[in-house]
């Protein structure tokens, strides 16, 4: 048997209010980061070159649909929003405890220019508007995007 075949709930959750503290986005959040527990370490570095058959293949799946269809199965939403949305959190988190993402990129030996990119194509926002928002909305933000991957429909 795949270790990844499992039934996953997120029903009972309700992404649409805030309790105004954010603890129900942060618990959502942890639920599906523990949904994708085995692919975490792949986001650790947050780079954008990571691609859904590098993870497939690491994973001993042999393709990006096997990775795709693994998800699927998790009730998880495509691999690159997946991936995108929990890089936008780190992000921003790193720029809330004053680390410059644009010095963070550089260390890295990479452009920021790509990360600010990715922000506004996944978001729709600006950089300096998503960080505005705080890390709460992206989680929030994130969320209510997988929503149709992450509940079951009703039909």
């Amino acid at each position: 048997g795949q270790p990844w075949r499992g039934e996953y709930s997120l029903g009972a959750l309700d992404l649409e209010s805030h309790d105004g503290d954010g603890h129900d986005i942060d618990r959502a959040w942890a639920e599906v980061m523990q949904r994708c527990a085995d692919l975490l370490p792949f986001f650790v570095e947050t780079r954008l070159d990571l691609s859904a058959t590098r993870v497939a293949i690491q994973m001993g799946v042999r393709r990006a649909q096997g990775l795709e269809r693994m998800l699927r199965t998790r009730r998880l939403p495509p691999f690159r929003s997946l991936r995108n949305w929990i890089y936008i959190v780190q992000l921003v988190q790193r720029h809330e405890s004053g680390e410059s993402v644009a010095h963070w990129a550089m260390q890295q030996g990479e452009y920021p220019t790509p990360y600010y990119r990715m922000v506004t194509k996944e978001s729709g926002l600006l950089w300096s508007d998503v960080v505005g928002r705080g890390s709460a909305w992206c989680k929030a933000e994130g969320l209510r995007r997988w929503r149709p991957y992450l509940v079951p429909s009703a039909s």
